[in-house]
């Protein structure tokens, strides 16, 4: 389309130039035949009213000598080379001159008349017979035109106009450019007597005229390119801007913007090519760690920085056969081409993890971007893209659930534990949209009395067939997903409305999650629950575990404090698994301490020194006036253990599992129905 405006563009230039030639061609012409016109009407008229032999010469009876004398004074003001006299009849009577060459240095008119010529001219034209008289009186009609180049031999360069003609010649026996002027002769009586052909020489007016024309059709010519510079420099420029967007446009279509590595679908297509080929290759999928923390912590544009970096030193591997994408947000993927072995892909896989390991420096800070890196070998892997790219997608989630910073090559068993995360997902989406969570109750008793103290709130979630999944696998799944806000409101909710029937002196005791102290409403939140099942704030205790002080202690604290006076109690939960931080322990005043079941697992072995530990917690927790509650109490001996060390409460299947809420109301039923206190043995 381009290349045919610009033909278009040309031709129409050309033509003009061309068109502007013809007209100043024609122009000339008409110039030298207005010349020959006066000139022969000022020869004619002479010859007609004063040429006292005119008569004589008509009907062949001059004298040559005297005719010829006085036609050479004619030709001598003039540059008239030859004169050709008809009778009335057509026939030609008399001739004078010659045809000449320019490169003859004498001039026209005298050489015209030159006696040597004359016998050589009445030779060559003596009774050459022209036109009837008939067609001669019909010439002079202004719609006719004449060609006496093709009776005389001349070549004509233009159309005749009325009685005259403009013919060319070769410049050695005939003039460059000459004319033949016909003029018919009458007597007074208005009677044709003749006519009288004058051979007019215009060389020197049309070589005059030529250096005029090429004058003229040069300054068109240069006006035409002058007029069509401008819009050629602005269609050029116009061009040339729209191959530049065009290019642009290419650019940004296969390329990401802002690290300038090939995108999503380039990449596809790469993956793509090299597998029809049916090359060995591999693609590593990494996803940077916690990238959502540097753009809430330090704003998105050192997050620009994190992401062109990680490509940079990517690209700075000294392999040549690394091919880098972004596909989008944190992710980026590698091809990697011509693979000999897995061992070549697990090191260029580690290379990616090790250069990521390195600082980053950033508008004044220094933060860590650590990689997740997932890698699939083509074709065993995956023999098209869809499958090699989702090999390498699942390669790098379990990186991320094997604890990040690290990379992992595909091994089909990924793909099974895949498969039960998404059905977990589904599920999770399901029950929250559907109220499809279970809260089971596990009771809490007396180390001392064996009293029924209340009820811890456990979240359960079960599959379509009926089989309960994990709380170890579905609770961070949901933290991950982002629903545990909303899954641990409809827990805290649903378990108030339930506890608002029991005795006063039972406490409901509800886990909290990290991502429930993330909006900073939770306090809001809870006073409302307890509000709306009409429940005592006393009654309402609230676990927490070492990790939600990790992340944010200023914003946590607050919220507990605010907890706290709202009359709920606080509860560290799992204490012993994480950090063990005893400044937690002073800096915030939990009302109680929960031991991890985990001291009790090897208490069958190490007895003695579990015992020591377990004293110890409790000798802590009493001295800063908490009491302490010991979870995952399975055994008689564990539970006279406990009772000797002083612990306060106790939770764990030898007193009790989890109950449904059926189970746990009669339960309660029973305990208040005791008046003695039971013993461990007959729970």
């Amino acid at each position: 389309m381009v290349k045919l405006k610009v033909a278009i563009f040309c031709f129409i230039g050309l033509a003009a130039a061309v068109s502007a030639a013809y007209v100043l061609r024609m122009s000339k012409i008409a110039i030298l035949q207005d010349q020959a016109w006066h000139t022969g009407a000022e020869f004619a008229g002479f010859i007609e009213r004063d040429m006292p032999q005119i008569e004589q010469i008509l009907s062949g009876n001059a004298d040559a000598e005297d005719a010829e004398a006085e036609l050479h004074r004619l030709a001598m003001i003039g540059d008239v080379f030859r004169f050709e006299f008809h009778g009335a009849h057509g026939k030609q009577v008399f001739a004078t001159g010659s045809f000449h060459g320019a490169s003859d240095s004498t001039p026209a008119s005298h050489h015209a008349h030159s006696h040597s010529h004359e016998p050589q001219a009445e030779t060559q034209l003596q009774g050459k017979q022209l036109l009837p008289l008939n067609t001669l009186i019909t010439a002079l009609q202004p719609q006719d035109q004449h060609d006496h180049g093709s009776a005389d031999g001349h070549s004509s360069s233009a159309t005749a106009v009325d009685e005259i003609q403009i013919f060319t010649g070769d410049g050695q026996f005939r003039p460059t450019s000459y004319a033949v002027i016909f003029h018919p002769i009458t007597g007074v009586d208005g009677a044709v007597m003749g006519s009288v052909t004058f051979y007019l020489d215009l060389t020197e007016q049309d070589t005059l005229l030529q250096k005029v024309l090429i004058v003229a059709i040069s300054s068109i010519v240069l006006l035409i390119i002058l007029s069509m510079s401008g819009p050629s420099i602005s269609y050029a420029r116009a061009l040339r801007a729209k191959r530049n967007a065009d290019e642009r446009i290419h650019y940004l279509a296969a390329h990401d913007v802002l690290t300038g590595q090939m995108n999503r679908a380039t990449f596809t297509k790469s993956v793509e090519h090299c597998l029809a080929e049916e090359s060995n290759i591999a693609v590593h999928f990494l996803d940077i760690d916690n990238f959502k923390t540097f753009n809430d912590s330090f704003g998105h544009e050192l997050g620009d920085i994190v992401l062109r970096t990680c490509a940079e030193r990517i690209c700075a591997l000294s392999e040549e056969n690394l091919f880098v994408a972004r596909l989008g947000g944190d992710e980026f993927a590698v091809l990697q081409k011509n693979v000999s072995n897995v061992t070549a892909v697990e090191e260029v896989s580690q290379k990616i993890v090790e250069a990521m390991r390195e600082p980053i420096l950033a508008n004044g800070h220094s933060v860590v971007a650590t990689v997740s890196v997932g890698s699939a070998c083509g074709p065993e892997d995956g023999k098209n893209v869809a499958r090699l790219l989702k090999s390498a997608d699942i390669a790098m989630y379990y990186a991320k659930t094997e604890g990040r910073n690290r990379a992992c090559k595909f091994v089909s068993q990924m793909d099974e534990k895949l498969q039960l995360r998404r059905e977990i997902e589904q599920r999770l989406n399901w029950a929250l949209a559907n109220d499809g969570f279970e809260i089971n109750y596990q009771p809490l008793y007396s180390t001392l009395t064996n009293e029924l103290l209340g009820f811890e709130a456990l979240l359960r979630l079960k599959r379509e067939n009926g089989t309960s999944v994990s709380p170890a696998d579905f609770i961070p799944i949901a933290e991950e997903m982002g629903l545990i806000e909303d899954i641990g409101t409809w827990v805290l909710y649903s378990a108030c409305r339930f506890a608002s029937d029991w005795p006063r002196h039972l406490k409901l005791a509800v886990n909290l999650s990290v991502g429930q102290f993330k909006s900073g409403n939770l306090p809001g939140i809870v006073e409302h629950a307890i509000w709306e099942a009409k429940l005592l704030s006393t009654q309402l205790e609230l676990e927490i575990t070492e990790s939600f002080l990790l992340d944010d202690t200023t914003n946590t604290f607050t919220q507990l404090k605010e907890l706290k006076k709202l009359g709920v109690s606080i509860a560290m939960d799992d204490f012993g698994t994480g950090y063990s931080s005893l400044a937690y322990l002073w800096q915030f005043p939990f009302d109680k301490v929960k031991v991890d079941q985990s001291f009790l697992t090897g208490f069958q072995e190490q007895a003695p020194l579990v015992t020591k530990i377990i004293e110890t917690i409790v000798g802590l927790g009493h001295t800063l006036g908490m009491k302490v509650t010991v979870e995952g109490v399975e055994t008689q001996e564990q539970f006279e253990m406990l009772q000797n060390s002083r612990c306060d409460q106790l939770q764990g299947y030898l007193l009790g599992r989890p109950l449904a809420e059926a189970a746990a109301l009669s339960c309660i039923n029973d305990n208040e129905n005791q008046i003695h206190p039971r013993s461990a043995t007959a729970v």
